[in-house]
């Protein structure tokens, strides 16, 4: 067992050495996305004062077999998905990521990267959350290097055509 790692084998070819080297959850999450995200995302939440284990592997119950973020504070327990970008992340498989989320106990779902979420991604994971009586949350954008508390997600309405933004508001 090598530290950050799972296995790692060493068999012979030709009397060469050669490394087999498997990535921990972790690790594995952190090269997916880059890094940035999960662990800005997790440096966020404990500035919060959050208890995060980012990368967490959930066994049993109909909950998702991992989390990329799993924190909690106090009675808020929260799991988290982190992408590179934004276009990484599928309207179906989030709405999926929440709902499951919500079977696990989760009271908050956090969306996390480097730039801010198109409405179409937020649209159908707000209606998943309220739904299933889950917070959707955001850490995205500057937001996520900035050192700002995590937001709610919100959807913003594009302006009725023919009205001034001021007017729609109203």
């Amino acid at each position: 067992m090598c530290r950050g790692g799972r296995t790692a084998t060493y068999p012979s070819r030709e009397s060469e050495p050669v490394l087999h080297y498997v990535l921990g959850s972790l690790l594995q999450r952190v090269s997916r996305n880059s890094g940035l995200a999960p662990l800005a995302a997790a440096a966020a939440l404990r500035q919060e004062g959050y208890s995060v284990i980012p990368g967490a592997t959930i066994n049993g119950g109909s909950g998702p077999p991992d989390t990329d973020l799993l924190a909690w504070n106090g009675y808020h327990l929260l799991a988290g998905e982190a992408k590179a970008a934004a276009r990484l992340f599928s309207p179906e498989k989030l709405a999926l990521e929440i709902g499951a989320a919500a079977d696990m106990g989760a009271t908050m779902y956090l969306i996390t990267c480097p730039d801010d979420p198109p409405d179409e991604l937020l649209a159908p994971a707000l209606t998943v959350a309220i739904d299933r009586d889950i917070q959707l949350m955001q850490l995205t954008g500057t937001t996520l290097t900035s050192g700002h508390p995590v937001t709610h997600a919100v959807l913003q309405a594009p302006p009725k055509e023919g009205v001034a933004p001021e007017a729609a508001a109203e």
